[in-house]
């Protein structure tokens, strides 16, 4: 029998699997003049559907290795101002040329990651997103994160479908 933690020995989440739109294709791009030694941009084309509001979720790899791999490096955006249009070329990531071990090479293979998220997970994110920049340091979140997790669980079960498209820096 598993320990109870605050009474409970089960928990209940559910959530809605949304459909992603198809990337078309994904560039990388060097800015010299932006930052202090560059940045890299990963630009995203594809075609937004418009026939619902939704909502994304954006992770990318170099070299099959996860780059945005902590909750705060993960980009989310909804589609207000992108519903039912093609994208060509949003910038979805910027990687500081300053960073050595983010820093693109010629060669390098990067991969794109879009997901079609719910609403609840995207307002999830943005939430723990915004309560680990606390000023004054070592504060609590201004507010408790809201997950979807019942009988007093906490964090968020999420299904997502996924769409990637893949490039090679040149």
């Amino acid at each position: 029998m598993p320990e109870a933690i605050s009474g409970h020995t089960s928990y209940e989440a559910a959530c809605i699997l949304n459909p992603v739109a198809s990337i078309d294709s994904v560039t990388v791009t060097f800015h010299p003049d932006w930052g202090n030694n560059g940045i890299w941009s990963i630009n995203l084309y594809a075609q937004e559907p418009g026939n619902q509001e939704n909502f994304y979720l954006f992770n990318w790899f170099r070299n099959g290795v996860p780059m945005s791999d902590s909750i705060q490096e993960k980009i989310v955006m909804d589609d207000k101002f992108i519903s039912g249009k093609y994208i060509a070329g949003l910038n979805i990531f910027d990687i500081d040329n300053t960073h050595k071990w983010e820093t693109l090479k010629p060669g390098d293979t990067i991969t794109l990651q879009m997901s079609g998220i719910t609403k609840g997970y995207l307002n999830f994110i943005s939430q723990v997103q915004q309560a680990g920049f606390n000023i004054p340091f070592f504060t609590g979140p201004p507010a408790n994160v809201q997950g979807n997790v019942g009988s007093g669980g906490s964090g968020y079960f999420a299904a997502y479908s996924n769409s990637y498209a893949t490039t090679i820096v040149r």
